[in-house]
């Protein structure tokens, strides 16, 4: 499909709005995103996280298959609540910080490493806690 086809399709998303100031940069930006191979969710997502500019980068640096953070959850094997908690406190996928967005493939595979780590160090600090209020 190329560009001036994928029109309807940006204005519906809100991604692009012909009478806006910007317009003609903004219908570049599409153009050059839709060459790259970002499709209309992926700039959805990112417009929301207010990284439409950004998508394209990080893309081509963090290229492995996308996840959803339920997926990290359940790799990890933390309860989806703590996962959430976690997404929250470090915005980690800026952008999907509602239950809602639990199932949007925001993560690739390596964002699993931090979750896991914390999960661990989690494990740790109750641990110690336990402990330390027990020799009290």
């Amino acid at each position: 499909m190329n560009p001036p086809d994928r029109l309807d399709d940006w204005i519906n998303a809100g991604l692009y709005d012909p009478n806006a100031g910007d317009a003609d940069q903004r219908i570049e930006l599409l153009t050059w995103l839709d060459a790259r191979g970002i499709g209309l969710a992926d700039m959805d997502a990112a417009e929301l996280a207010g990284q439409l500019s950004a998508v394209a980068g990080d893309r081509h640096l963090r290229c492995s298959e996308r996840i959803s953070l339920r997926q990290v959850a359940e790799l990890v094997g933390m309860p989806i609540e703590f996962a959430l908690q976690l997404q929250r406190a470090t915005d980690m996928a800026p952008g999907s910080a509602g239950a809602g967005d639990i199932d949007r493939p925001n993560y690739v595979a390596d964002d699993e490493s931090v979750f896991r780590l914390s999960t661990s160090q989690a494990r740790s600090s109750a641990t110690t806690s336990c402990c330390t209020s027990r020799g009290s």
